[in-house]
C-alpha cells in the first residue's frame, strides 16, 4: 500500500526541463475556437466482419516504428496559487469505516501469452471493457477477448483483422481503446491507424453486439483528418467516452512541421450506431491539445485540457446544443514537462515518456474529476505525482485538489471511473525508489481505500533511443451490468527480458475490484 502524506503548502513553481520539451506556448494566448459542424460517417464493412480468433497473439519480431513518437507542447507555467493538497495524511487507514467497505481485488487474470509470443511492450497502453461474461482487453500490439468473465482470453491480430478495408498505404498502429455501450448492447473498439507519410491518418471505429464479440464480428466505421476537416495532419492519443444519447471520440491533431498540436471531440449519436449511418457532430481546436471527455458525462459532455500550470480549462457541450462554453478553473500550480525522473531499484527510469497530459476524467454526481501526471518538485512533493481537480460541474468552482504521491516512489498513469453508486475508482502506478512498477487500485469516494494489486519484477530495458520508457495510459471502467465494481487494465515486467534486449516479455493484467460489500 502506498503511504500518502499531506502538504500544507502547494510549494514554489519550479522550472522543469527536458530535452525533449517543446516550447511552451505563448503566455496568455487564447485557443482559437472553431464551430461545430455536422457530418456523416459511412460504414466501411457492407455488414459485419468475422474475424479469425486465435489461441495466442503472433509473434511481433520487431516492433514496427511506423511513426515517430510525438509529445505535445509544454504546458506553460501559470501563476502561484493558493490552493493547497487536501489528500488525508493516510490515504486508505484515516477514515473510519463500515464492514464491507474494505477494497477488494475480485479478478487478477495474467494474459501471459502477448508477453510470450513477444507481442506485448513496456509502452503497454492497455484499454479493457466488460459486460457480464464478455470481456474486450487490448495492449498497443494485440487484442483479446474473453467469454467467462477474464478467467481465460483468447486473441485476435489488429494488424490484419481488417487489412481487407485498410485504405492504400496504411496500416494499423498502436494505440486503441475499448468501450462499452449499454443503450445499445455494443463494444466499441478504437484503433489507431498510420500512413506511409504519417499524414492523413485515421482513427477505425469497430462495433459489435455483446453477442457479437464472442463470435468476433465487427462493423467498421473510420474517422479521418479529411473528414475532421484537417487535412494533412496526423490524428494520435485517441479516447472514449460514453455519455445518455452520444458516444465521444477524442483525439489530438498534429499538422506536419508544426510545434503547435490541436485536439478533437467527436460526438456520435447512439441511435445512429445502431441503424446507421453514423450522425456526428465535429469540435476541432488548432491550438489546444489534450482533450478529456469525463466518463459517465451524462447529457452534458464534459472535457478539458490545461490553460497552464495553474489552469484547467473545462469545456461543456449539452447534448441538445450546437455551443460549447468553457470555463477556466484554478489548480494548484504543478510542474510539467516531458520526461519525469524515477529510478526502480535496478537503477531503471521508467517515467522518460511522462508527461502532463490528462490520463483521468469522470463524472461522478455533480462533481467533475480530472486527473494527470506532475513532475517532481511541485507542491514540494521530492517525487512525480498525481494531481487531481474535483470540480462543481454547475458552478466550475474547484472543490479538492487531491495529491496521490508517495514519499520514496513516483504515482503516474491515473486512469478515473464511475460506478452505479457514484463512487470515483482509479487505477494507476506506483514506482522508484523501493518498488518496480505496481499497479494500485483504489476508490477515492469516501472511505477512501486503495490497494496494490500487482508488483514488477523489474525495471524497463532501454530502447533504441536510450531512454526507458512506461506508458501512456491505462483504462478503468464499471463492471457492466450492475456497476458495483471497477475493471481495470494493467501491466507489469517479468523476468529478465524477452532475450533479446527487449520488453517485449511484459505481462498484461486484467482486474475486477470493488468494495467487499458489492463482491
Amino acid at each position: 500500500m502506498a503511504k500518502k502524506t499531506s502538504s500544507k503548502s502547494s510549494g514554489s513553481a519550479k522550472k522543469g526541463s527536458s530535452k525533449k520539451s517543446a516550447p511552451a506556448r505563448k503566455r496568455g494566448t487564447e485557443p482559437r475556437v472553431q464551430a461545430v459542424v455536422s457530418f456523416t460517417i459511412e460504414e466501411t464493412t457492407p455488414k459485419p466482419l468475422a474475424v479469425k480468433s486465435l489461441a495466442a497473439p503472433p509473434t511481433i519480431d520487431r516492433p514496427k516504428r511506423i511513426h515517430p513518437r510525438r509529445f505535445p507542447p509544454r504546458v506553460s507555467e501559470g501563476e502561484e496559487r493558493t490552493i493547497h493538497s487536501t489528500t488525508p495524511a493516510a490515504f486508505a487507514a484515516a477514515e473510519a469505516f463500515s464492514p464491507g467497505d474494505e477494497l477488494v481485488v475480485v479478478r487478477d487474470t495474467e494474459l501471459t501469452k502477448p508477453g510470450s509470443q513477444k507481442t506485448a511492450s513496456n509502452v503497454g497502453e492497455p484499454s479493457v471493457a466488460i459486460n457480464g461474461n464478455i470481456v474486450f482487453y487490448t495492449g498497443n500490439w494485440y487484442a483479446a477477448f474473453s467469454t467467462d468473465a477474464g478467467k481465460t482470453f483468447q486473441f485476435l491480430d489488429p494488424q490484419t483483422a481488417f487489412k481487407k478495408f485498410d485504405p492504400p498505404g496504411s496500416s494499423f498502429c498502436c494505440d486503441q481503446v475499448v468501450q462499452y455501450i449499454p443503450q445499445i448492447d455494443t463494444f466499441v473498439w478504437l484503433l489507431q491507424y498510420s500512413t506511409a507519410n504519417d499524414l492523413d491518418n485515421f482513427q477505425r471505429l469497430a462495433f459489435a453486439r455483446t453477442a457479437d464479440v464472442a463470435a468476433s464480428r465487427f462493423r467498421l466505421f473510420d474517422i479521418t483528418a479529411k473528414g475532421l476537416g484537417v487535412p494533412g495532419t496526423f490524428l494520435d492519443f485517441p479516447d472514449l467516452a460514453v455519455g445518455a444519447n452520444f458516444l465521444y471520440v477524442t483525439t489530438n491533431i498534429f499538422p506536419p512541421n508544426s510545434l503547435k498540436v490541436g485536439s478533437a471531440v467527436v460526438r456520435i449519436s447512439i441511435s445512429s450506431i445502431d441503424k446507421g449511418p453514423i450522425q456526428a457532430q465535429r469540435f476541432v481546436q488548432l491550438d489546444q491539445d489534450g482533450f478529456r471527455v469525463a466518463q459517465n458525462c451524462g447529457t452534458t459532455a464534459f472535457f478539458a485540457a490545461h490553460k497552464d500550470t495553474s489552469t484547467l480549462r473545462v469545456f461543456s457541450w449539452g447534448e441538445k446544443k450546437t455551443t460549447i462554453a468553457s470555463a477556466l478553473v484554478p489548480v494548484s500550480r504543478w510542474i510539467g514537462g516531458n520526461g519525469y525522473q524515477s529510478r526502480t531499484p535496478d537503477g531503471r527510469r521508467w517515467l522518460d515518456r511522462a508527461d502532463s497530459r490528462l490520463t483521468g476524467a469522470t463524472l461522478a454526481g455533480n462533481d467533475l474529476w480530472f486527473a494527470w501526471s506532475v513532475n517532481r518538485g511541485s507542491n514540494q512533493r521530492e517525487r512525480p505525482f498525481i494531481q487531481i481537480a474535483r470540480i462543481n460541474s454547475t458552478t466550475m468552482a474547484l472543490l479538492e485538489n487531491l495529491n496521490i504521491f508517495d514519499q520514496l516512489s513516483a504515482t503516474a498513469y491515473p486512469a478515473l471511473a464511475t460506478n452505479g453508486a457514484n463512487e470515483v475508482g482509479i487505477s494507476y502506478f506506483i514506482g522508484g525508489g523501493t518498488r518496480f512498477p505496481t499497479l494500485v487500485a483504489g476508490v477515492l469516494t469516501n472511505p477512501r481505500r486503495e490497494t496494490e494489486v500487482v508488483a514488477s519484477g523489474r525495471g524497463p530495458l532501454a530502447d533504441d533511443d536510450g531512454s526507458h520508457q512506461w506508458g501512456d495510459y491505462l483504462a478503468l471502467r464499471p463492471v457492466f451490468p450492475e456497476r458495483k465494481l471497477f475493471a481495470s487494465s494493467g501491466y507489469v515486467m517479468k523476468g529478465g527480458g524477452s532475450g533479446d534486449g527487449s520488453n517485449r516479455d511484459c505481462t498484461p493484467h486484467f482486474v475486477i475490484f470493488g468494495r467487499k460489500k458489492n463482491t
